[in-house]
């Protein structure tokens, strides 16, 4: 499930690549373009009024959708299954043996 809406301008394709390339490998997220039309004022057939979303999106050409509904354990079974692919990839560093005398 998508835990992670990005929401990007039309025509910002630098910040669209950019979040590609950092973010857009996490399984729960998704980058999509804006798609909704601006003009002539608001649509009646649109889902929600304007909203931060909508002010981030004109601001800094792209925001960010936080998906509550997603189970924190889902997610902390995600970030377990991450850091241990990490492990086996970069391995930890072996003990080393302690002396009997301490």
């Amino acid at each position: 499930m998508i835990r992670k809406l990005f929401i990007v301008a039309k025509g910002n394709s630098v910040a669209y690549r950019s979040l590609q390339n950092t973010v857009g490998l996490e399984p729960d997220v998704a980058i999509i373009y804006d798609r909704r039309s601006r003009i002539g004022g608001p649509d009646t057939t649109e889902r929600r009024q304007a909203s931060e979303i909508d002010e981030e999106v004109a601001a800094q050409g792209w925001a960010v959708f936080h998906n509550e509904a997603v189970e924190p354990l889902r997610e902390s079974a995600m970030a377990t299954t991450r850091y241990n692919k990490l492990r086996e990839i970069w391995g930890m560093p072996k003990a080393k043996a302690q002396s009997p005398d301490r």
